[in-house]
């Protein structure tokens, strides 16, 4: 499912593209046709920037989405969770199957006439953390791991405290220097379903040729990003408080949306998350 939404802020809007998945934005890039000002400057086509994307083809930027990046993956999970605990709950009751006679029901005729545990669910509640994947050129590999393995660290305290989170890779960028209108793209990572996989969530928020390959390419067929000037430098990016203004604007849940801002400093993140009332802020 792809969702477009809007919203005003500062003068301008806010475009935001939601993608529920890796097909998602699959779909988005092959239906939605290639903005005018991108046909003769498409990222898609150069094989050359190395190393701003770690990657060489587009072929191999799409092999890392589906697989992960198992060297980042490695990397993280020495920062983060090298285990991660179920919760089990079960509760005893009758049925046809199970580890024990009841005696009494089985005198009756009762085809239930078995002890065994059945499972129970478990009712949390739902949150959507958005982690921003904007991290400049020159921020090296080695600090955009340590800095993301420290905000899973708080995605996994926030699920241990009973929390059910919808986990999402969101960039957040100006068309031009001077417009008033912003742009998101967020793709959800992990439902609030779902067990953190280390290996799937490497490439989206660690490997830099996420944002230069897969974002970049979004942007390309995004319209409200079809100017000469976007096409030039693909947008500028926001300062930390913009990025959380312009998410709530069009993201309008309250206490039920963290927003974890790209940044390298430990004292930042954790006066952002107070301003957001998140306190579980864990350091690996």
């Amino acid at each position: 499912m792809i969702k477009k939404s809007s919203g005003k802020f500062d003068g301008g809007s806010v475009f935001a593209y939601d993608f529920y998945g890796v097909a998602d934005l699959r779909s988005f890039l092959t239906n939605t046709p290639i903005g005018s000002c991108f046909t003769e400057n498409s990222h898609l086509e150069t094989d050359h920037k190395f190393q701003s994307c770690l990657t060489r083809t587009w072929q191999e930027a799409e092999q890392l989405l589906d697989r992960g990046c198992p060297e980042i993956a490695e990397k993280i999970t020495r920062y983060v969770c090298r285990s991660q605990a179920i919760e089990r709950r079960s509760a005893l009751c009758r049925q046809q199957a199970g580890f024990a006679p009841a005696v009494a029901s089985w005198l009756c005729g009762d085809p239930q006439s078995m002890y065994g545990y059945k499972p129970t669910a478990r009712k949390a509640r739902v949150i959507d953390v958005y982690m921003t994947v904007d991290f400049g050129y020159t921020v090296a590999p080695a600090e955009i791991i340590r800095a993301q393995s420290r905000s899973l660290s708080l995605i996994r305290s926030l699920e241990q405290a009973g929390l059910a989170v919808n986990l999402w890779a969101v960039s957040a960028m100006r068309s031009e220097p001077r417009s008033k209108n912003i742009l998101l793209h967020c793709l959800r990572l992990k439902s609030s379903t779902e067990r953190l996989n280390i290996l799937r969530l490497s490439y989206p928020l660690c490997h830099p040729s996420f944002l230069r390959r897969h974002i970049f390419a979004a942007i390309e067929h995004t319209p409200e990003a079809n100017t000469t000037k976007t096409a030039r430098n693909y947008g500028y990016v926001l300062g930390n408080s913009l990025v959380l203004k312009a998410i709530m604007v069009v993201k309008k849940n309250g206490e039920n949306t963290i927003i974890i801002p790209a940044t390298l400093e430990e004292e930042e993140l954790k006066a952002i998350l107070k301003k957001q009332n998140c306190d579980l802020a864990v350091t690996p």
